[in-house]
């Protein structure tokens, strides 16, 4: 277990593989994006059943860490917020009572869900660069472009399991943040894309280190893993 949520329910997390390459995987952030999850556990009991050669290989050089179900309360719900009440917020934070609640914070109907009687945070949205943030006044009720603050119990037990990590391993070398994306379409065809990576991310940087490394085909055959 990685952690709990408001409602106390668990945050699973799973490691498979004893490499030296460090790949934090996790999914359902949003609680009705669930293609992710299913994806993430097909990969995870392939890894775990199957001798073939691919896949020690991939066990071989890869420690992968696996947190299948971010928002266990949003997916019970299956709403994209968790379900955390900003009361609940300022009493875990009493610096933060005359605080603004913040923007990411839902208390109306929305996208056809209740979020009158049971109020919750877009969770994507509360994380900071610093890792070891503590929330100030002053940052509160933030915006869509400036970093988030490490309120809820699932973005505390992310930025809990990286921190870890890095202190184990000296470093993470890929997080990848599956989100279900309704299948765009890949530019400029109509072809449907099953995976896409945000071009100006950080995630794209780790991948090119990957690639340095020479081991895209273990990433490649990790995904290849799913069907």
């Amino acid at each position: 277990m990685a952690g709990k949520t408001n409602q106390g329910r668990s945050i699973q997390k799973v490691t498979v593989g004893h490499g030296d390459k460090v790949v934090l995987i996790q999914s359902e952030i949003h609680g009705n994006e669930k293609t992710g999850t299913v994806a993430l556990l097909n990969i995870l009991k392939n890894l775990g059943q199957s001798n073939s050669p691919e896949v020690k290989k991939v066990l071989d050089e890869l420690t992968i860490v696996a947190i299948p179900m971010m928002n266990v309360d949003g997916s019970e719900l299956d709403r994209r917020g968790n379900e955390m009440k900003w009361s609940e917020v300022v009493g875990k934070f009493p610096q933060l009572s005359n605080a603004k609640p913040t923007w990411n914070y839902y208390t109306t109907p929305r996208s056809g869900d209740d979020y009158a009687s049971k109020p919750g945070f877009d969770v994507n949205r509360d994380f900071n660069p610093d890792l070891n943030y503590v929330p100030k006044p002053q940052d509160f009720p933030g915006a869509s472009e400036k970093p988030g603050w490490f309120i809820t119990p699932e973005a505390q037990t992310l930025r809990d399991t990286y921190k870890g990590l890095k202190s184990k391993f000296g470093k993470v070398d890929v997080f990848i943040d599956l989100h279900h994306q309704g299948f765009p379409y890949i530019e400029g065809t109509d072809e449907r894309a099953t995976m896409s990576i945000s071009g100006n991310s950080f995630l794209t940087q780790a991948l090119q280190k990957v690639l340095n490394m020479q081991s895209m085909q273990i990433i490649s055959n990790m995904i290849s893993l799913v069907s």
